[in-house]
């Protein structure tokens, strides 16, 4: 039987007036609801330590976790001995907070160990969106089978200004955070496609092979994702991505 955790879920609004604040609310799994939060985020502050992964995770909760979705969230640890599935979800309104990495979040669990949320089984972390669709329930079925895409356009730095995507740093990463998941294809199958980079080292092809990844070469199209994901439940994609207000 799974374990049970608590929902934690959050909710950010559109930026309010002047100040450029952001309305904040919670709701745990039992109904009760936490609202008049404001997130207020010093950008240039987060930019200063943005190397720094633990002083980073640090500012970030100072912003997030304010009353009272700092208490809700105590609330919640003492639910489950714990074990909290916190779910963010930011309105539409407000897309240009998508831009910022929350999966850094650091907190304080019930023993006082500082630890990053979405790096800890105690604390599954995810962003979420509203649809006029029913809720799915946890993932039971193994393998669990995962679609990796890289989106790298040969036009992202005359085009967009930005660096083009190490393609083989970015495949040798996730072959480190799957780690043995990966390697006999019961509990994680893994469809890569690398995009028209392509995997052109022959020994890290190789070692893919060997490790059970799929490749599919070829153009990372739309087309090409939709047709992937009728058999797939995770898609994990690596891509630049850039939000503008004034175009929305």
């Amino acid at each position: 039987m799974a374990e049970e955790y608590t929902d934690f879920r959050i909710r950010i609004g559109a930026r309010q007036g002047q100040n450029g604040t952001y309305p904040l609310e919670a709701m745990l799994s039992d109904g009760s609801a936490f609202v008049g939060g404001e997130l207020s985020l010093d950008r240039k502050a987060l930019r200063e330590v943005e190397l720094d992964s633990r002083e980073y995770g640090q500012k970030l909760h100072q912003a997030l976790f304010v009353d009272p979705l700092d208490r809700a969230y105590a609330i919640a640890l003492g639910k489950s001995d714990g074990r909290v599935r916190i779910r963010l979800r930011i309105d539409g309104d407000a897309a240009e907070l998508q831009a910022i990495p929350w999966e850094r979040l650091f907190y304080y669990d019930t023993k006082g160990a500082e630890v990053p949320l979405a790096a800890s089984s105690e604390t599954p972390f995810s962003r979420y969106y509203r649809l006029q669709l029913p809720e799915d329930g946890p993932l039971t079925t193994r393998p669990v089978k995962m679609l990796v895409v890289i989106a790298n356009p040969p036009d992202l730095e005359d085009g967009f200004g930005m660096p083009a995507i190490d393609v083989a740093t970015e495949i040798e990463n996730l072959g480190q955070a799957l780690g043995d998941l990966g390697r006999t294809g019961e509990t994680v199958q893994v469809t890569l496609m690398p995009g028209q980079t392509g995997v052109t080292d022959a020994e890290l092809r190789a070692s893919l092979d060997e490790a059970g990844y799929r490749i599919l070469d070829g153009p990372a199209s739309l087309a090409n994702i939709v047709e992937q994901m009728k058999d797939t439940h995770v898609l994990h994609l690596i891509a630049h991505g850039a939000y503008s207000r004034q175009r929305g």
